[in-house]
């Protein structure tokens, strides 16, 4: 879990996020999860080359994981978008 700093107290984004997707629905929450995918995807990746383990089966499995959610992701967010549209 992730928090931020503001000047009068400390932020915990799970807070932020479930507070957000209350006020979300349809495409937009599909999006922010895919924004949010994306985010733990690259901070992997980054963790990755920090700790200089570019090739390790633990990462590889979590990676993998990560980039078969965010295909699933695209493909909710695609089909809420259609949906809200009409086209589908």
């Amino acid at each position: 879990m992730i928090s931020f700093y503001s000047s009068t107290k400390k932020i915990n984004t799970l807070k932020v996020y479930n507070y957000l997707i209350q006020i979300m629905e349809g495409a937009d929450t599909a999006k922010f999860d895919h924004q949010r995918n994306k985010s733990e995807i690259v901070n992997l990746v980054k963790e990755m080359f920090s700790q200089d383990k570019w090739g390790d089966e633990k990462y590889k499995k979590k990676l993998q994981e990560l980039v078969t959610k965010d295909e699933k992701l695209v493909q909710e967010v695609i089909r809420k978008i259609k949906e809200e549209k009409g086209i589908e």
